[in-house]
């Protein structure tokens, strides 16, 4: 993956089934870790949404969700967001803001404990507008 403005893949497109741990470590959000997938993207702008919709709608067979936003390399690893379904809730999402255009960043989606199953992926990468009253 490259870019995202307001994208979102098909529903149940992506999957965890026969993932594994890597060895980064289970995130401090998260319960547990077992079947992590990862997703990289280019920012072009300095906020994101992300959004992983499993068992809900249509969308996937993944119960309960947790998704990761960090940046660096593949020797360490920063977190920028992270987060983990409710229990019994089968969608998460997170947003970030901080984001510098033209640098790669790296999602992580696992389902708590050993969930595992298809999602939908969701990432909207944008510029917010000036807080209300600013000069921005």
């Amino acid at each position: 993956m490259t870019q995202f403005d307001n994208f979102c893949s098909n529903p149940g497109q992506y999957t965890n089934v026969g993932a594994t741990a890597t060895g980064f470590g289970s995130p401090t959000c998260w319960t547990g870790y077992s079947h992590e997938v990862w997703f990289q993207f280019t920012a072009i702008a300095s906020d994101v949404v992300i959004g992983i919709y499993g068992n809900v709608s249509g969308n996937g067979t993944l119960n309960e969700p947790q998704v990761y936003l960090g940046s660096g390399t593949c020797t360490f690893m920063s977190a920028i967001a992270c987060k983990e379904s409710a229990p019994g809730v089968n969608f998460v999402t997170i947003t970030a803001g901080g984001l510098t255009a033209g640098l790669t960043y790296y999602i992580r989606v696992d389902g708590r404990g050993t969930n595992t199953g298809t999602f939908q992926l969701c990432i909207n990468n944008y510029t917010a507008p000036p807080p209300a009253g600013s000069d921005g």
